[in-house]
């Protein structure tokens, strides 16, 4: 016959699970303070850092997950990728239109087609056109 464990045992039990799991988090903090933020998002954010690193402990890490989406998310959101394959259609001054990867197109929308120096702009309606680079 199977030994039965009566209420006060499983209590008992629950309570040194309880009382390990505050001790592990007591000393966690305990080691946030002394070592403040040391290794973690918020090194060199003096107290303010050391009580959010704290709070991040206590709450499994939520509030750094939320700020991670959020801050990749306006970061996605204000840098679109350039994806392979996506060119632009640029009006040339000779009437023709012609696909440019983006991908050669500087930071200042200098770029080069057909061995000629060009500017990349864009007309108030969103329309790309190129003028001649004028040095």
């Amino acid at each position: 016959m199977a030994a039965r464990i009566d209420r006060a045992t499983i209590e008992n039990w629950l309570l040194i699970a309880g009382g390990l799991g505050l001790a592990y988090v007591l000393y966690q903090i305990y080691q946030t303070v002394t070592n403040p933020n040391k290794g973690t998002p918020y090194e060199g954010y003096g107290l303010p850092g050391t009580i959010a690193h704290g709070v991040n402990i206590l709450t499994g890490g939520a509030p750094e997950a939320i700020g991670n989406w959020t801050g990749g998310a306006i970061y996605d959101w204000l840098n679109p990728p350039t994806t392979p394959g996506v060119t632009y259609v640029v009006a040339f001054p000779d009437g023709s239109s012609h696909a440019i990867d983006p991908a050669t197109v500087d930071p200042s929308g200098n770029f080069a087609y057909q061995g000629n120096a060009w500017v990349l702009k864009v007309n108030a309606a969103g329309a790309k056109f190129a003028i001649p680079f004028a040095g």
